[in-house]
């Protein structure tokens, strides 16, 4: 029996048992590390009881409660494969997890829209932020919108590019959820989605448009009902920072910076940003790390080194610096 039937056969007599989990642990400890903990751990760092908990979560919400785990057992055809399958499993666990940072902040930042811009009003009270009814100033109080409306509006959403929207979407190296749409261009969708709309929308339905159209996770009711505010930290602009990004943009060089923007325009995938470039894999890491070394040179605090990283991505992905 090799390594492979042997986990196979653990897991049809314990589901999880000791060779199987000591797999699953070492996966993620070897995985986690190339993720930035301020986005993609709860505790803000990896240690042992970070890299525990993401393991748990991990473990119950994708690998048992989906049964993923039985489905990569079942159709792996060696050890390399299922740690392969593995790997690509946790990665997609911790990005969802931080597309749903995204989907918050983006329906938060819709509400205090809705709330504070002359454009929209209010149609009648509602006991919650998900269920309260909006519609344009300048139209006549109304009824709700027809059924099929959410539908229409996603396809109508889907026939206009991400340049035309304005969308503003960062890799998982950016070390800040993607705000996906900011100030004016989310407000001209809104505005776009009531205009286009038959009748008043509540903003659950505005923000099921926004969760087909941009790809977004699926936000649960208790999420949607709460009062959210805005949450999302302001864009730094300090000088020092500025001029921080600036010297590690100069420092990094040509080529890594080449290699950086497009991990960033890859959406974060080192693999595919080196097939869209032309390089080694091992070239678009290394010029990973080459960035992070310059910036910890740089950086006197962790949120330092949040602000000047971000500074730099903004940087080489929106303005095409240093390029």
């Amino acid at each position: 029996m090799n390594e492979l039937e042997g986990l196979q056969a653990e897991h049809a007599e314990q589901i999880i048992g000791p060779r199987l989990a000591e797999l699953l642990a070492r996966i993620v400890d070897a995985t986690a590390p190339s993720y930035p903990p301020s986005q993609y751990s709860d505790a803000r760092v990896w240690n042992r009881d970070a890299l525990d908990d993401a393991l748990q979560d991990w473990t119950l919400t994708r690998l048992l409660e989906r049964g993923d785990l039985s489905v990569m057992l079942a159709s792996a055809g060696s050890i390399g494969a299922l740690r392969g399958m593995l790997t690509r499993s946790f990665a997609q666990h911790l990005i969802n997890r931080r597309r749903r940072t995204s989907a918050t902040n983006l329906f938060s930042r819709t509400v205090a829209l809705l709330r504070s811009d002359d454009a929209f009003r209010a149609v009648g009270r509602a006991s919650t932020a998900g269920t309260q009814r909006w519609t344009l100033a300048g139209h006549p109080t109304g009824a709700p919108a027809s059924p099929g409306t959410v539908s229409r509006l996603i396809k109508a959403a889907g026939a206009r590019t991400d340049t035309e929207l304005g969308v503003v979407r960062y890799g998982p190296y950016s070390l800040k959820s993607s705000p996906i749409l900011r100030g004016p261009a989310l407000r001209e969708f809104v505005a776009f989605l009531l205009a286009e709309a038959d009748g008043d929308l509540t903003t659950g339905e505005i923000f099921e448009v926004m969760r087909h159209r941009f790809n977004l996770v699926e936000l649960p009711p208790v999420e949607l009902d709460e009062t959210l505010v805005e949450r999302e930290p302001p864009v730094p602009t300090a000088v020092e920072t500025r001029v921080f990004a600036a010297g590690v943009l100069a420092r990094v060089g040509r080529r890594n910076a080449e290699l950086i923007r497009a991990v960033a325009a890859a959406d974060g995938d080192p693999f595919a940003a080196a097939h869209t470039v032309g390089a080694a894999p091992a070239e678009v890491a290394a010029a990973l790390d080459a960035l992070h070394a310059l910036i910890a040179e740089y950086a006197e605090s962790a949120d330092e080194a949040v602000a000047v990283h971000r500074q730099v991505i903004e940087s080489l992905f929106f303005e095409g610096e240093a390029l």
